[in-house]
């Protein structure tokens, strides 16, 4: 097995004391990618290695604004936007902008700066969800993340490939603030997802039943 492909094998398990002595031989294997594109970095953020993420960025570990989304380092997206403009609705090997990268993982700061230089809110991901970067807060309950996309004018009700809306997702998650917020900005309670499903339906199907009360005063169907 090559070198490279142990980085990688270490990064997804979150070996640190491998990834370590991995970088002590060679320190550019922090810059390693996988087959599919992705850094080291962004596999340790997918793979929820936080540590290795903080050791490889420790270690010098060069970042593309995919990274610099995914990890929330505000300065490096700033000084990549500068050099082109252009990449603020570019997409990565696997589909997303650095807009749903910065909304999935929390990053206030980093989604900010994007929507400054103008990250495009209603960006569908290319891969197989076809999602918006509202979805991907919603997706992982990034509650302070949703709230700046809508204080945005991200579309409430979008659709994602599957015919779901972040109301849907919300529900699904079983997460009741998230689903009076969306309420709030205009969600639409009755709406059906791909499968013919209203939220009410799924919450019923979840046994959400605070969330299902929360659905019926808003006018869900019964």
């Amino acid at each position: 097995m090559s070198l490279k492909q142990e980085m990688i094998d270490a990064v997804k398990a979150g070996k640190m004391a491998e990834v370590r002595t991995l970088l002590d031989m060679d320190p550019m294997l922090a810059n390693v990618r996988a087959e599919s594109g992705e850094s080291a970095i962004l596999l340790a953020t997918y793979y929820g290695r936080k540590e290795v993420a903080e050791m490889l960025l420790v270690s010098g570990a060069e970042l593309d604004i995919f990274d610099a989304a995914a990890v929330g380092q505000a300065g490096c997206i700033t000084a990549l936007l500068k050099e082109d403009a252009a990449r603020v609705n570019s997409y990565a090997s696997d589909g997303w902008t650095p807009l749903h990268l910065a909304a999935f993982f929390g990053h206030a700061e980093a989604a900010e700066i994007l929507l400054a230089h103008g990250a495009n809110l209603q960006s569908l991901s290319r891969n197989s969800t076809a999602n918006t970067p509202l979805h991907a807060a919603v997706a992982s309950r990034k509650t302070d993340l949703v709230k700046l996309l809508l204080a945005s004018r991200a579309n409430v009700n979008a659709q994602a490939g599957n015919g779901w809306r972040p109301l849907h997702l919300a529900v699904h998650r079983g997460d009741k603030e998230l689903t009076r917020i969306l309420l709030a900005a205009g969600a639409e309670a009755n709406a059906k997802n791909g499968e013919g499903q209203s939220a009410l339906t799924i919450a019923l199907e979840k046994s959400h039943e605070e969330i299902a009360d929360l659905l019926r005063r808003r006018g869900g169907p019964t």
